[in-house]
């Protein structure tokens, strides 16, 4: 199956919280204000999106927000996914 993860690199967890409750949205949230995972995936725009296979591989990565970003993830994940 499908797993979402969201990296939320804000100092404050308190105000992701919040904006996560405000959208309502439910979903898997790591805190990451030490920039870690941003610095192994080398992310340099905020959003970014990772697609990573089953065998750890990553698949796409797209950096910042564009409509063709967000058809190019769903074209990706509808690949992956049996």
């Amino acid at each position: 199956g499908l797993k979402v993860l969201t990296v939320n690199i804000d100092d404050d967890r308190k105000k992701a919280q919040e904006f996560m409750r405000r959208i309502q949205l439910d979903l898997t949230v790591l805190y990451d204000a030490g920039k870690t995972v941003a610095g192994t995936y080398e992310l340099e725009a905020m959003p970014s999106a990772l697609i990573i296979d089953q065998k750890g591989v990553i698949r796409h990565v797209a950096a910042g927000y564009t409509e063709k970003d967000l058809e190019n993830i769903e074209a990706e994940i509808k690949s992956l996914l049996p």
